[in-house]
């Protein structure tokens, strides 16, 4: 259970770390002849980064709107309106928190400033779509069991909808807006995260023809007037600024590792592919790597991908570390853990799983589980799942195999 302790410990003080409030708190800078404050908070980070707001720049603010994951507010903040809705699926509450934001940041003057705080989750959180909502929430359905990469679904997204891809700066000229960005997209490209409704939209109606042809989504012909629709690339009354990404959370990680006394490896590039190809190359670099007589970390930051074809319940990390136990079980006192930063994982309370050498006896018939993508319900038998809570951040994923010597 040493090994387990180990990730006890780098999890709780990654999350630690990587909170976005301080950072937030301190980057807050409004100009003097600003007449009227407005705070837009969106993501699955939403609340924290708007306690910080609220408590830098206090009654400065004239009035403001959290639109977060449900569970993840932690109560109210002073002249801040909170709602709550779905995520990774748009829901009927997010189209009411929308709305409101719209109403909040209309007729806004040249000298009014819009705080606009964004963090990942804002996409599904974030929504007036140009189709109804049962036809949206059917095509993301379609999306996220794709394969496909947050770009290539945020590209779609910012077609359908009215507030993305630099549609919500639009709306809220002749004012200026300030992001905030904690980023959960890889590289950082202020366009994808939250599907960029305070960005330019470089998206080219060849780009969106291949992503629908790639993973064959069924979309009906009478919405290619708004998937081919010109973008939008004249975004100029915005400035951003970042409080957060992957780079932070993984560097935490390895220093953390390193003080347990890790010789600890970080990989050069992020994952952004399939999460089968990715426990293998955890798997097999852990066989590897049995000959070490000093303890070993190994990290990978990103974002993998899963195709869904079954009807369990589960996330890409918790998938992972399950088809990870399949290379560990002739490995000794080694695990590899799979965690989401924000505290969840897919549909579930989890954030991710762990698994080690005895995960593959302890959990029969590993192969069924990963067949119909239940992951969840197979960690539940072993105590594998990995149960934060939400975190008040979101900078994507680690994934983490650990040898101790």
């Amino acid at each position: 259970m040493i090994l387990r302790k180990d990730v006890d410990i780098i999890i709780n003080r990654v999350v630690n770390d990587i909170n976005p409030y301080k950072n937030t708190f301190f980057a807050l800078d409004v100009e003097e002849d600003v007449e009227n404050i407005y705070v837009v908070a969106i993501g699955k980070a939403a609340w924290t980064m708007a306690k910080a707001a609220s408590d830098r720049l206090g009654n400065k603010i004239k009035k403001g709107i959290v639109i977060t994951k449900y569970q993840h507010s932690k109560g109210s903040i002073n002249n801040i309106d909170i709602y709550e809705a779905g995520h990774p699926i748009v829901d009927e509450n997010s189209l009411i928190a929308t709305e409101k934001v719209l109403e909040l940041t209309n007729n806004l003057s040249k000298n009014d400033k819009v705080i606009f705080l964004i963090s990942g989750g804002g996409s599904a959180l974030f929504e007036k779509p140009f189709i109804s909502l049962t036809e949206l929430q059917l095509i993301n359905d379609q999306l996220l069991k794709s394969g496909a990469t947050i770009n290539e679904i945020n590209k779609i997204r910012k077609k359908l909808s009215m507030v993305k891809g630099g549609k919500f700066a639009k709306h809220c000229l002749p004012a200026s807006i300030d992001t905030y960005i904690l980023s959960d997209v890889i590289g950082d490209d202020i366009s994808s995260i939250a599907s960029g409704p305070a960005a330019n939209d470089e998206t080219t109606i060849e780009e969106i023809k291949e992503i629908v042809n790639k993973y064959k989504l069924d979309i009906k012909e009478e919405y290619d007037k708004f998937l081919f629709a010109d973008s939008i690339e004249d975004v100029n009354n915005v400035t951003n600024r970042f409080v957060g990404s992957l780079k932070q959370l993984c560097d935490s990680t390895r220093n953390i590792c390193e003080e347990l006394g890790y010789e600890t490896i970080l990989a050069d590039n992020y994952f952004t592919g399939d999460g089968d190809l990715l426990a293998k190359e955890l798997g097999e670099y852990a066989i590897r790597k049995q000959g070490v007589n000093h303890s070993l970390a190994y990290i990978i930051g990103g974002e993998a991908t899963i195709n869904v074809t079954g009807n369990g319940l589960g996330g890409r990390n918790q998938e992972i570390a399950l088809r990870s136990a399949l290379y560990l079980k002739d490995c000794k006192d080694t695990c590899i853990f799979c965690f989401g930063s924000d505290g969840t994982d897919g549909p579930t309370d989890a954030a991710g799983a762990y698994s080690d050498e005895h995960t593959y006896g302890e959990i029969k018939n590993i192969e069924d589980y990963l067949n119909n993508n239940d992951a969840y319900n197979a960690f539940k038998m072993n105590n594998g799942l990995i149960l934060t809570g939400p975190t008040g951040t979101n900078v994507n994923d680690i994934y983490v195999l650990l040898i101790k010597r």
